[in-house]
């Protein structure tokens, strides 16, 4: 009976974590080379986690009671600005770059930065937290911002009352209630066009509440 070397099994083992770990690796480089183009035409067949926990994320500060916090206080840096177009997919988050075109509160060196966007981009599921959708590349935004020892990289203070478009339709600002949500498949296309979602009409106004603050 013949028996197996050492080095034979290291070689086993390394093919067997290989063969493993390889659709995963293929995966998220196609992933990362998709362009939001893409994302756009094939939206119907991306299902969309709009209200995972917060808890489970790690790319946004979220030790706030939402009714009763402070943006203008809990911000580190509230800019006006808008997106270049350059975004990277990370695990887990979204890289996306702003030019700043209004300091609101706090000064930063350069004009352009860049933010964490609390969304994770899957092969065929879009998962992100308290209703938030993408950055849009048509318009401009006050975002509310906490600082990270990263060069120019900023994190929303909370992913729900952070990113507020100066231009907005009241059809982008949709409510679908949790019972709804867990009831059904929700897929992408259905709130494409949507800024925020909300689970229910108090915290919609709660959104406006903040927005009329920060664009005084």
């Amino acid at each position: 009976m013949k028996t197996i070397t050492n080095r034979m099994f290291i070689l086993i083992i390394a093919i067997t974590i290989i063969i493993c770990i390889l659709p995963g690796v293929i995966s998220r480089a196609s992933i990362s080379i998709y362009q939001f183009e893409d994302l756009t035409k094939n939206a119907s067949s991306y299902r969309y986690y709009l209200y995972e926990d917060p808890e489970y994320a790690n790319v946004f500060l979220y030790d706030y009671d939402l009714g009763s916090i402070n943006m203008l206080e809990e911000s580190d840096y509230i800019i006006r600005g808008k997106i270049t177009g350059e975004r990277e997919v990370l695990q887990g988050t979204l890289k996306t770059e702003i030019e700043v075109i209004e300091e609101i509160k706090g000064t930063y060196r350069d004009s352009i930065i860049y933010v964490y966007e609390p969304i994770d981009i899957g092969s065929n599921m879009i998962i992100t937290y308290d209703g938030y959708n993408f950055l849009k590349e048509d318009r401009e935004y006050i975002l509310c911002l906490s600082n990270l020892s990263e060069e120019s990289a900023f994190l929303y203070v909370t992913p729900m009352l952070a990113k507020f478009p100066l231009n907005y339709s009241e059809d982008e600002f949709p409510v679908l209630s949790l019972y709804e949500y867990e009831e059904r498949e929700v897929y992408y296309n259905e709130f494409i066009n949507a800024e925020q979602v909300f689970k229910t009409k108090e915290e919609k106004i709660l959104y406006f509440e903040h927005y009329q603050i920060l664009a005084e």
